[in-house]
């Protein structure tokens, strides 16, 4: 008989996505458009801010891996896998639009 894992996947649609203006350096440009992304992971409450680029895309994918690694994240993600669910697939999108999925197993927590 197979052993099998149950997965379950974290995606963008898990999430709540705020944008706002950015602040500090970075000229009229960035001050002028909302680039600035707040990401919260809703069943975790973990939270991930990036203002670092002045495109919102960029910023995106960086508030997303910055939730990703936060404590609270972490922490939730293994009461999951000590549930029994074995491992967790992340789920992104990559600049040109397409998913990348990553595995985060029991070692990585």
């Amino acid at each position: 008989m197979k052993n099998r894992t149950k997965m379950f996947s974290v995606t963008a649609s898990d999430c709540r996505w705020d944008v706002f203006r950015g602040s500090g350096d970075g000229g009229q440009k960035k001050q002028k458009t909302s680039s600035g992304v707040r990401c919260v992971h809703e069943a975790s409450g973990a939270e991930g801010k990036a203002t670092d680029s002045r495109h919102q895309n960029v910023n995106r994918k960086t508030a997303f891996e910055r939730m990703i690694a936060t404590p609270e994240f972490q922490g939730w993600l293994k009461l999951k896998i000590d549930a029994g669910l074995g491992h967790v697939e992340i789920e992104e999108r990559s600049e040109q639009g397409n998913i990348i999925r990553r595995k985060l197993g029991q070692e990585e927590v």
